[in-house]
């Protein structure tokens, strides 16, 4: 049991300086920088280079390891799917600040995340029916 605690230890010491080395690499040293950096490629309408960094699949493994790759929502359903994404709770796009954050992350299978983008909302009605 204690090797097993140590050995979890030592996995996440191992990702911490990971995670460390990743943002210094692609020059990111705190929040602020990695906010601009976002902000900069949403402006330039390039966000896939954030979802194609090390940096973001890095997280993303983390998440579904942690949620166990089980859609988040099927499972508050009572239901099973596996999870095929990691879902922004609050969009990236209006809050860039929460990129990294897990707490603003949930792993959701392909109907529930297609569901969460394209919710069916009552449109009005443009002309009155007569029939």
């Amino acid at each position: 049991m204690y090797v097993q605690i140590i050995l979890q230890i030592r996995y996440l010491v191992i990702l911490k300086v990971l995670f460390s080395y990743i943002l210094k690499e692609m020059g990111i040293l705190n929040t602020q920088q990695l906010v601009q950096w976002i902000s900069n490629l949403i402006r330039h309408h390039n966000i896939k280079a954030f979802y194609n960094s090390a940096l973001w699949e890095h997280v993303r493994l983390e998440v579904l390891e942690e949620q166990h790759y089980e859609c988040q929502m099927c499972k508050s359903k009572g239901m099973y799917s596996p999870a095929e994404a990691v879902h922004h709770i609050k969009f990236l796009r209006q809050h860039p600040e929460l990129a990294l954050t897990k707490s603003n992350l949930i792993c959701l299978c392909k109907e529930c995340h297609y569901e969460v983008h394209h919710k069916a909302e009552n449109k009005p009605q443009l002309n009155e029916e007569r029939w």
